[in-house]
């Protein structure tokens, strides 16, 4: 997630009000954490990609879908034939900003011009939120978002988010965010993305998305994108009984580091829900080194016999940090596809949320 949707100038009024507000739920965010070491370094398979240049006018996409799917073959071939047949592929994808341009939750403003209104200027402009008020509250939200941001980094201010919808309704967001990716956000997929995307999972392989964004937003993307709903991830508040969003947090918060926890969780659920079934992470995607870089390192690091390593996309990433040369296939692309209207090609599964009295 990036800050790039408004540009104003920060509050500079006391945040010490704002900061007890978004450290609420940090205590309890231990709760969900798993690690499932031994299973993973046993059936955590990875993939050989050999380096590659992408070529003019988006072209990578094909040179990716290709290397892929050979990749996925050669796999394939060095196993018994038992774990050919029940062999689970993985591929991993950051959101905003590698499979949608822009933020589905800050929004975009180019040029002093809105492309598109965020989600959480949609929520708040429609009663959701109890800090900010429907008419002028999205300012003030920005203002104290933004101070959050540079006075303390992403780290409280990408939970806040979530945070500031406490006491609204789920079931509420979810339509609201629904219909905002049916009527705005499904013109903004980068049409790249969503080409290796699909034909990925096309090929059985599983993708599954680990965002910044609040998990109730990017879980509403699953219509337009045609996969399942409990394979997007995003940062997660606790529900209580009767549906209502909460300030405590559930960790990993799916951020940088967290969404290496995050990917780990994935592997490991897999693992238990597919026992003695090899279990393939095949590639990553990402667009922000801040962001996405661990997670797409963690991948990039795993290794088959021999040396060879997996593969991790960055998607317009911009000026490369020395600690990551050379470890990503780095990539620009700008041409976008309209899926709005899709009507769901899977069935939607709700994932397992924790619930407080």
């Amino acid at each position: 997630m990036k800050n790039n949707s408004i540009a104003t100038k920060t509050s500079s009024r006391d945040s010490s009000t704002l900061l007890r507000h978004s450290l609420i739920g940090w205590s309890k965010k231990q709760g969900k954490n798993r690690v499932c070491w031994t299973a993973i370094s046993t059936i955590f398979y990875l993939c050989f990609i050999s380096p590659f240049t992408a070529t003019p006018s988006e072209a990578h996409s094909t040179a990716i879908i290709d290397k892929l799917l050979s990749a996925r073959s050669k796999i394939l071939e060095s196993v018994d034939q038992r774990d050919r047949d029940d062999a689970i592929f993985l591929a991993f994808w950051d959101f905003d900003g590698t499979l949608i341009s822009g933020d589905c939750t800050e929004g975009v403003v180019k040029d002093g011009n809105q492309v598109y209104s965020g989600l959480a200027q949609v929520c708040i402009e429609n009663g959701l939120s109890e800090r900010y008020a429907p008419d002028g509250g999205f300012r003030k939200f920005w203002d104290d978002y933004r101070l959050l941001d540079e006075q303390f980094g992403h780290w409280l201010a990408y939970p806040y988010i979530p945070q500031m919808l406490c006491g609204a309704d789920k079931n509420t967001i979810s339509a609201i965010a629904r219909e905002h990716f049916r009527s705005v956000l499904g013109a903004h997929y980068f049409d790249s993305s969503v080409e290796i995307l699909k034909a990925l999972e096309l090929a059985g392989i599983e993708n599954h998305v680990i965002s910044a964004s609040a998990d109730i937003f990017v879980d509403a993307a699953t219509h337009t994108l045609g996969i399942p709903q409990d394979r997007f991830n995003g940062i997660e508040v606790a529900i209580t009984a009767n549906g209502r969003l909460t300030h405590d947090l559930i960790a990993p918060v799916t951020w940088a580091e967290g969404k290496v926890s995050k990917l780990l969780e994935i592997v490991c659920d897999t693992v238990q829900s597919h026992p003695g079934c090899p279990v393939v992470v095949l590639c990553g995607f990402g667009n922000s080194f801040s962001t996405d870089g661990p997670f797409l390192e963690f991948i990039s690091q795993r290794t088959l016999p021999g040396e060879e390593k997996g593969l991790a996309v960055m998607i317009n990433g911009g000026d490369t940090p020395k600690r990551y040369t050379g470890r990503f296939l780095e990539v620009s692309q700008g041409k976008l596809v309209d899926l709005r209207g899709r009507t769901p090609e899977h069935s939607t599964k709700s994932k397992t949320t924790k619930a407080t009295d």
